[in-house]
């Protein structure tokens, strides 16, 4: 509507710009030259020429500067819309690259507590072994020794009655049973030594 307007007014102002020029021509052979004006011509060419400023003025260029400033706003304020998403952009990204960090930190963290808690195990487990390997070592040689220990002294035994059966056929006399402990005795005693 605006536009129409604009063009309306502009036509009105153009005939009528033009018209006293026509009429001049058209009334008489006579051409007023260009560095003779012609009164009538200039006082309507300037009426009518501030009646299309104050038209102007007063209708056209007020909505083309408010088309103008509302555009202006709107920039403005598109502008200010993309800093501000802009700037949570970057927080955004500033948090993101925070929270990435902190969770590699901890990665990192939980990575090395279980190298450490597996070697810890590693070492509780190997001692544990060692320990296990020790003692069983220890109990099977308590046990041969005991073993051995008892097989000597049954050996003993057996070798103190065939001793005292063959010194009794010998001596044709029995020997009596302290005798005999205290034979078995002597001969521990020198066993050990030879040990």
């Amino acid at each position: 509507m605006t536009m129409s307007r604009t063009l309306t007014l502009s036509a009105i102002a153009f005939v009528s710009v033009v018209t006293p020029s026509l009429a001049s021509g058209a009334a008489g052979g006579d051409q007023p030259s260009l560095l003779q004006p012609d009164l009538g011509s200039v006082v309507w060419s300037i009426v009518l020429f501030v009646l299309l400023l104050v038209v102007l003025g007063k209708f056209v260029w007020p909505q083309i500067l408010k088309g103008l400033q509302d555009r202006e706003t709107k920039i403005r304020e598109d502008l200010e819309q993309a800093q501000q998403a802009n700037a949570q952009a970057q927080a955004a990204l500033g948090e993101y690259e925070q929270k990435l960090a902190e969770a590699r930190a901890e990665s990192r963290q939980l990575l090395d507590q279980a190298r450490a808690d597996a070697e810890e195990l590693r070492g509780k487990l190997t001692g544990q072994t060692e320990q296990e390997i020790a003692r069983l070592r220890q109990q099977a040689t308590d046990q041969i020794r005991l073993a051995k220990q008892q097989a000597v002294q049954d050996l003993y035994a057996k070798a103190a009655d065939l001793t005292t059966d063959i010194a009794a056929k010998v001596l044709q006399r029995e020997i009596n049973e302290d005798d005999a402990r205290r034979l078995v005795e002597q001969s521990m005693q020198q066993l050990d030594k030879m040990n």
